[in-house]
């Protein structure tokens, strides 16, 4: 985000014959329902690439302008038609073309009719002799001596204006969108605030719309519709219809000032902006179209959740001419940002040269910048998590635990850091705070997940980080996504995980992934089918072309034992996105299914080319050599899954069966034992230590092993009173203390 600066940035300024006709200001309406034939033109100017590379570039100024000039085209700005606008943008607003255009609405407007003039660019004034005129700059305009062309002097314009006013008869709103930049000809008078301030001036009759107050600056950044203006932004979305507070379909100037004053504030802290109204506040600007605004709301206008990080040209700029320990401090505390040094180590970090820039006083001025730039900077790879799961991105989001944990380990106190930064007062405090614990409960989860079944215990502690998440951010889809998770996996509650699915998307209405997984988990963890397929309908008419849907289709035909459809499911999955692995463990396990071990290896080898940390591949690739009678492939696999995802019990499972088989009994043990090191509640871990221990003739540790197992809960009385697997345990007087001492008969 770079600091942009443009004070008044809009100024609707009205001019009439007397005041009689100046009294209100209907909303701009179509030029062919107006009742009095009145016609609205308008010429719209936006410049960000100069052509003089002493001026410096803008960022968003031409989006501004293309903004604003597709909301004039729009039902809500008037349907301006193409034959009466003209819009310049960079390179061909040349001095030239701009005052054709000038002319032209000069030469076009007519009694009554509508001149509107938009200018975003920047502004300068070069010299400080009395009467200095102030320019605006067009795309050919020299770094210097602007009275060389390029420009458009204030004075002109006032003239158009009054030519407009005077001798047309017409009703004329001038914006202008001007910047001030460090590297102008008139930067060391301050001639960008000079120019301001003539404009201001010079145009003051009857609507003001400045973005910030004298001396304060304007930010723009890519939180603000992907790369806007702060305040250009909200007063467009303003004038849709979202400052329309009393619904009544009409958006007046006391509204948008309301809007303005409520968002842009609090979007910029801890920068300072406060925008300004002045005028008639009954006059309209605009009229709401519903079925418009609706569609405005749904497809983003609103700003991303994201503290996007600054742009810090202007913060180097600042420094470039700064006491040299303070250049070298911030020169520090920028490298050691970009190299991911944010606490470590202590006396050499980022955390430790922004303490020290933020204790000098000679950089009160530069200070928020700073601040504004690490707080985003801290939560950057958080968002980029937010991204990835609201966007549903496959590749990320099937990465194994070890990746994740790796990515997501320092995430909750990075954002514990941007929010003390910040402040408790800064708009964007609660949404750190939401997400520290909502990566909170992620990691807990992702540290203890061994294999999907009721873990009561750890269950309880995530829904605390998730529930203290949403005490933050009630409406945050992530957090009722992850309770959604955590129902179902840890808890195997369906109703209360499809409940918190559905809360999710209530408030993400084209979010796929709450459907999708409820889908998957209905099919396997609580074969209800026939929810399954209702909510697989839903994420299909979202979006058909999604991997997650599809992959859960192809779970749910693989769960009611259609494996040859499930096959063809998996099989656009890998169409969409064919460099992800766990597509290709899907394919391969249902190859499995049918017994077509050799597509089955393949698709499975497949997926361990595309991604060596993929756990289960590997655990089914052990598993398929189990089954072929490939014992040694069949315990590399499963190392290799164990290494991958130590905490996973299914593979250590699986390896320690396969040790039984050859005899192998302290093997077996080791991998038993590391099973319950993770997790010892569950009983038939230790049943199977018991069975190893009877096999191997170590028939007291077996019994401590099985009494284990029933302290766990152990209750099957066949495998207890009949079960070869413990024949020699039944024979010792322990057995017979234990089976009465658990009440087995």
């Amino acid at each position: 985000m770079k600091i942009y600066c443009f004070l008044p940035l809009l100024l609707f300024l009205h001019y009439s014959l007397s005041a009689q006709t100046d009294k209100g200001v209907k909303p701009i309406r179509r030029a062919d329902q107006s009742a009095l034939g009145a016609v609205t033109r308008a010429v719209v100017v936006g410049i960000s690439d100069y052509q003089d590379p002493d001026i410096p570039d803008l960022r968003f100024a031409h989006r501004d302008a293309e903004v604003f000039a597709q909301f004039l085209r729009s039902s809500a700005g008037g349907q301006l038609p193409d034959s009466c606008l003209v819009v310049l943008i960079n390179r061909d607003a040349t001095a030239g073309r701009f005052a054709q255009a000038l002319d032209w609405l000069i030469q076009r407007s007519r009694e009554g009719d509508n001149a509107l003039i938009y200018f975003s660019g920047h502004c300068d004034v070069e010299t400080d002799r009395i009467g200095k005129p102030g320019y605006l700059l067009c795309w050919n305009a020299p770094a210097q001596v602007y009275m060389g062309g390029g420009t458009v002097n204030l004075r002109d314009l006032q003239e158009v204006v009054a030519t407009l006013n005077l001798e047309r008869k017409a009703k004329v709103s001038i914006i202008t969108d001007v910047c001030r930049a460090g590297r102008l000809a008139g930067s060391s008078i301050n001639g960008p605030q000079i120019t301001n301030n003539s404009i201001y001036t010079q145009f003051n009759n009857d609507i003001r719309i400045l973005s910030c107050q004298p001396d304060e600056y304007s930010i723009e950044g890519e939180q603000w519709g992907g790369g806007r203006g702060a305040f250009s932004f909200h007063l467009v979305n303003g004038m849709y219809g979202m400052a329309d507070a009393d619904a009544d379909g009409v958006v007046s100037l006391l509204e948008v000032g309301r809007y303005l004053e409520d968002r842009v504030p609090r979007e910029v802290a801890p920068f300072s902006q406060m925008p300004m109204v002045v005028g008639n506040k009954t006059i309209a600007l605009a009229s709401v179209v519903p079925g418009l605004l609706d569609s405005i709301r749904r497809n983003g206008a609103t700003h991303s959740a994201g503290l996007m990080p600054s742009d810090r040209r202007n913060i180097d700029a600042a420094f470039a001419s700064a006491d040299s320990s303070a250049g070298e401090l911030y020169r520090r505390f920028c490298e050691a940002i970009e190299s991911g040094r944010f606490f470590e180590p202590a006396d050499a970090c980022a955390d430790h040269y922004f303490r020290l820039l933020m204790q000098r006083p000679d950089l009160d001025g530069e200070q928020p910048g700073i601040i504004r730039y690490y707080a985003a900077a801290l939560q950057d790879d958080a968002q980029q998590a937010i991204n990835a799961l609201l966007k549903a991105d496959y590749r990320r989001l099937t990465q194994s635990n070890r990746e994740l944990i790796a990515q997501y380990g320092d995430l909750p106190r990075l954002l514990e850091r941007a929010a003390e930064v910040l402040g408790e007062d800064h708009y964007f405090y609660a949404s750190l705070k939401a997400r520290q614990h909502l990566f909170e409960g992620v990691l807990l989860g992702l540290q203890t997940f061994t294999s999907l079944g009721k873990d009561p215990v750890t269950a309880a502690l995530m829904l605390e980080k998730y529930r203290l998440s949403l005490r933050y951010e009630p409406e945050s889809p992530p957090a009722l996504f992850y309770m959604s998770l955590c129902f179902a996996t840890r808890l195997e509650e369906p109703d209360s995980a499809r409940l918190y699915a559905e809360a999710a998307t209530r408030y993400a209405e084209t979010w796929v992934l709450p459907y999708a997984y409820m889908a998957h988990y209905y099919s396997r963890l609580f074969d209800k089918p026939a929810e399954a397929k209702e909510m697989l309908d839903k994420a299909m008419a979202i979006d058909s072309a999604n991997v997650f849907v599809w992959k859960s289709l192809g779970s749910w035909y693989f769960y009611q034992n259609r494996i040859e459809e499930g096959i063809t499911a998996f099989e656009r999955a890998a169409a969409l996105e064919p460099g992800n692995a766990v597509t290709w463990v899907n394919i391969g396990s249902s190859y499995m299914k049918l017994r077509r071990f050799e597509a089955a290896e393949a698709a499975l080898l497949r997926s361990v080319a595309l991604d060596a940390n993929q756990y289960n591949a590997y655990l089914y690739l052990g598993k398929l050599y189990a089954m072929t009678q490939r014992p040694e492939a069949a315990e590399r696999m499963l190392l290799r899954a164990i290494a991958v995802n130590p905490n996973n019990s299914e593979g250590r499972t699986d390896l320690a069966r396969l040790y039984l088989q050859q005899e192998r009994w302290k093997e077996a043990e080791v991998q038993y034992l590391e099973i319950v090191r993770h997790d010892e509640k569950d009983p038939w871990v230790w049943y199977h230590l018991a069975e190893l221990g009877a096999r191997d003739g170590r028939q007291e540790e077996g019994l401590r092993y099985l009494e284990k197992a029933l302290e766990k809960g152990f209750s099957n009385r066949d495998e207890l009173l009949n079960g070869q697997a413990i024949a020699t345990l039944r024979k010792t007087s322990g057995f017979q203390t234990l089976m009465e001492r658990f009440g087995v008969k």
